[in-house]
């Protein structure tokens, strides 16, 4: 099993899922993605210096627009599961999907590590 690449934004890690969607051809794409919601992770309300992963689920379409938004791997602490779900509604909607993507839709995981 392959350890995501955490991109380190404030308190914490957003990582894509190891099942991503996008491979090493739309890399930049995912980037972005996980870039944009790490921006929107907010973490100073959570009390605790580390926990176990978050992980997000959800349903990208072709537009950028998202649908099915669900915690796939909770942690445990409810305030963290709900503020990693926000980070991802409050990132919606992302740029459009590469004009290349085979697809019309994906499911994206992100995955969060607290850590301060």
């Amino acid at each position: 099993v392959a350890t995501p690449d955490y991109a380190v934004q404030g308190g914490g890690g957003v990582g894509v899922g190891t099942n991503s969607p996008f491979g090493n051809m739309f890399g930049g794409y995912a980037d972005l993605l996980r870039n944009q919601v790490a921006k929107h992770w907010l973490t100073s309300d959570i009390r605790v210096s580390n926990a176990p992963v978050v992980g997000v689920t959800f349903v990208l379409h072709r537009d950028g627009s998202v649908t099915a938004i669900r915690i796939s791997q909770k942690s445990g602490i409810t305030a963290l599961d709900n503020s990693a779900q926000r980070a991802v509604m409050d990132a919606a909607p992302f740029p459009a999907m590469p004009p290349g993507f085979p697809k019309n839709e994906a499911e994206i995981e992100f995955l969060f590590q607290l850590k301060r």
